[in-house]
């Protein structure tokens, strides 16, 4: 981009020496030189120097809150070259702007001799005056490519450009400016051509504006003050929608975006036509899940008067339906749980946990597709005894913030502890509490253990045939006819053996006991 110097156009002004003569007059304006102005007469002037017009004039109604587009302007000209640019200013006095949000495809820059796009100028506009807050501009920038022809022959006209603000300034029934043409080349070039273009700001008869209300509106400014950042609304939650706008009256909309309001900008149900001074609005959070979401407030009369929140999360939530606490359930059984769900979410983690999820949580399913409301899952209750359990549902895209835990509920049963295949025993030696289980619940204490050696295919040896249980533990020395590679372990109830009984998880050893010859003496 290039930029030397920015001259704002109150008048005419030609920093030059003008002549009604048809000799040439060299350029005297300033430092670099290098230009000339060439014939003039009263009502043209021609040469090294710009010309700038548009048509006629345009009006526009004060409060107005839309985006209008100007008429086609039309640039011509000698010595304009690529080291500088065109500029195009709307005078201080008008309290109107730019409209920036306007796509760069729909500005179109024309040479007027073919018609088609200029290959002098492009339409790769900026507004180098931008406020980022307040996103109104005064100049809007166009750079120029290569330079112009000597001989006067290049012109182009810009369609495209829309103005938006239309306030009018305090004790001022209406207004008017001339639109300028700021040039910046290798010298200093002010030029305003006669016909340039008027803009009037016309007070609106009978709308209920007073001058006090524009005055007001010009300096104060909103702020919403909820949600804030970091904020976490549940889908169909109630939450109050808060703002300050001291100093402002008539009315508001409310809206939100999940995309800073580039494109996706959503009118909130019930909230277009709010007074400026109720400062609040209780909102239902909608069904539109996501990380980064903001809403904003816009004055309906005055549309470049706005305040944006922080951003905050839309999320999900679940609720349990089953278990609902309490429950025994007993091991290896299959027990239908189900959640309700708020919000779209369409894949869930389930785990449980025997210590409220601290450092025991065990994976149920790492995906399960859910849709509607309420969702049923068929758990296989694990093999295990405890007394207290959990279960938990979480959403597998955010799994660490949506989430709920169940009321906590048993699992009955027996659990055995130990030996679960990492051991070896040896022959003739006694295994102190070596056999250990879990019994929760309705088991009786008529516990029994039972030993296999192949793998537990069948377990054919009592260690034990009196009834176990208080303890949950037994004492045991194996023998010679004990040795095994493939040993395992089986505990059961004897008043129901089928349904109530656990063993080892993997095989373990019982070995030969090593053997001492004394030869001598």
């Amino acid at each position: 981009m290039k930029r030397k110097i920015i001259s704002l156009f109150t008048g005419l002004i030609i920093a030059a020496s003008v002549s009604v003569a048809s000799a040439s007059v060299p350029y005297d304006g300033g430092p670099g030189g290098g230009w000339g102005v060439g014939l003039s007469s009263l009502f043209s002037l021609r040469g090294d120097i710009v010309s700038f017009s548009s048509e006629i004039s345009q009006s526009f109604n004060s409060g107005d809150t839309s985006s209008q587009a100007a008429k086609s302007i039309t640039i011509s000209g000698v010595g304009i070259t690529a080291v500088g640019d065109i500029r195009i200013r709307i005078p201080d006095n008008l309290d109107m702007y730019w409209d920036t949000a306007v796509p760069t495809s729909e500005i179109k820059v024309l040479d007027m001799n073919t018609d088609t796009d200029s290959l002098k100028v492009s339409n790769q506009v900026s507004y180098p005056d931008e406020n980022v807050v307040t996103k109104r501009a005064k100049i809007v920038f166009f750079n120029v490519d290569s330079d112009f022809d000597p001989y006067g022959t290049d012109n182009i006209k810009i369609t495209g450009l829309k103005f938006k603000g239309f306030s009018l300034q305090a004790g001022q029934r209406s207004n008017f400016g001339q639109l300028g043409l700021d040039i910046s080349n290798s010298g200093i070039n002010q030029y305003r051509d006669p016909k340039y273009k008027n803009i009037t700001l016309k007070y609106p008869g009978g709308d209920g504006w007073s001058m006090a209300d524009s005055v007001a509106r010009a300096m104060a400014s909103p702020t919403i003050t909820a949600p804030v950042a970091g904020n976490q609304l549940i889908v169909g939650a109630t939450k109050n929608i808060t703002w300050n706008a001291a100093g402002l009256t008539g009315t508001i909309k409310l809206q939100y975006s999940k995309d800073n309001f580039v494109s996706s900008i959503i009118d909130i149900s019930g909230a277009e036509s709010l007074s400026m001074a109720t400062g609040t609005f209780s909102w239902q959070v909608p069904n539109d899940i996501y990380a980064a979401v903001k809403v904003r407030l816009v004055d309906n009369s005055n549309p470049d008067i706005k305040a944006e929140s922080g951003e905050f999360k839309i999320i999900g939530s679940f609720s349990w339906v089953t278990p609902a606490g309490g429950e025994n359930w007993a091991n290896t059984t299959s027990q239908n749980i189900s959640w309700n769900t708020s919000g779209s979410i369409g894949y869930v983690k389930l785990e449980y946990s025997r210590d409220n999820f601290v450092s025991d949580i065990k994976q149920i399913i790492a995906s399960l597709s859910q849709s509607g409301s309420t969702t049923t899952y068929a758990w296989a209750v694990p093999d295990i005894a405890a007394a207290s359990v959990k279960l938990r549902v979480s959403d597998t895209s955010d799994p660490t913030t949506v989430f709920k835990d169940s009321n906590a509920f048993a699992i009955t049963g027996l659990e055995l502890l130990s030996p679960n295949g990492v051991e070896e025993w040896e022959v003739g030696k006694p295994h102190l509490n070596g056999i250990q289980w879990k019994s929760n619940g309705t088991v009786s204490n008529d516990i029994r253990i039972r030993y296999s050696k192949n793998g537990g295919t069948n377990f054919p040896t009592d260690i034990t045939t009196a009834d176990q249980g208080a303890t949950d533990n037994y004492s045991w020395t194996p023998t010679d006819a004990d040795i095994s590679t493939q040993g395992r372990i089986r505990v059961f109830s004897n008043s129901a053996p089928g349904n109530i009984n656990d063993m080892s998880d993997a095989n373990f050893k019982v070995v030969a006991a090593p053997k001492i010859t004394v030869n001598a003496p």
